[in-house]
């Protein structure tokens, strides 16, 4: 019987430190994870993925200035490695240092050819309130597509949210129409088409679009929102009041009532 070859301890310690990784996020023991992913670090011998991932969780456990560091030496290890640029962005984003962050991105751009990663990142960071950069948002996914790019599902996500921030009416439906053609379920999508629907007295085109969704799809509040003003705004009161319970979780969080809701729906701008 041929002897089993014996694995070196190294090699093996990846592999249950991931376990131990699993176990201590579902306990959300965040000073084990601290421990498992230095040990990670230190097996890995610095590999930039590693270094990425502890400097990540050392921010998370409230050691800010142990995740920067990291990341600034990963810099002048590696300056063209753009996962250190990112993680420098989120830190300094959760700092409030808007500046600090865009500056990132600024160089993570330079340092890597423009990709579908590189500008859904981009276009995250810009949308997020604390930059509060819509336009810019837009512009980087645009100009992508413009050169040839092709755009994936999120990405056209981030676009739909760019237009409606920056009051792009009409871009955004046309980007709400792609989603929903290419069968996403996206619900700012639903509400741009229901929107132009309703303007466009073509409810009754809305409801056929939204209960052709899958049921869960259609349990969801905000889409049983919108299904609820679509039939009331259609004159169908019976439909309607199925679509109340469902409705009635959610749109609290969006409007005070189902009055305002319907006020809501009433004075839609046409966003042709």
């Amino acid at each position: 019987m041929p002897k089993r070859k014996k694995v070196d301890p190294a090699r093996r310690r990846p592999t249950a430190v991931a376990k131990d990784i699993k176990k201590h996020l579902s306990q959300r023991d965040m000073a084990a994870l601290l421990a498992d992913f230095e040990k990670l670090f230190a097996a890995a011998h610095g590999d930039a993925k590693a270094r990425i991932d502890l400097a990540i969780t050392s921010m998370a456990a409230g050691n800010v200035d142990q995740a920067v560091t990291l990341l600034r030496e990963g810099l002048a290890l590696a300056p063209k490695e753009p996962g250190f640029h990112y993680a420098l962005a989120a830190i300094y984003l959760a700092q409030d240092r808007a500046d600090d962050a865009l500056r990132q991105l600024d160089a993570a751009a330079a340092a890597l050819a423009r990709n579908l990663t590189l500008v859904n990142t981009r276009a995250l960071f810009f949308l997020d309130h604390r930059i509060g950069k819509a336009a810019e948002a837009q512009a980087e996914i645009e100009d992508f597509l413009r050169a040839g790019g092709t755009a994936d599902e999120a990405c056209l996500s981030l676009l739909l949210r760019a237009q409606l921030l920056s009051g792009n009416r009409g871009a955004a439906f046309g980007t709400a129409h792609e989603l929903l053609r290419r069968g996403t379920t996206d619900v700012e999508a639903l509400g741009v088409v229901c929107e132009a629907a309703i303007k466009r007295g073509a409810v009754a085109d809305f409801i056929r679009l939204a209960t052709a969704l899958p049921k869960p799809i259609q349990a969801h509040p905000a889409v049983a929102a919108l299904l609820w003003a679509s039939y009331r705004k259609a004159g169908d009161a019976e439909a309607a009041k199925r679509c109340e319970a469902l409705a009635k979780a959610g749109v609290p969080r969006l409007f005070a009532s189902h009055e305002a809701l319907a006020s809501f729906v009433d004075g839609l701008s046409d966003p042709r």
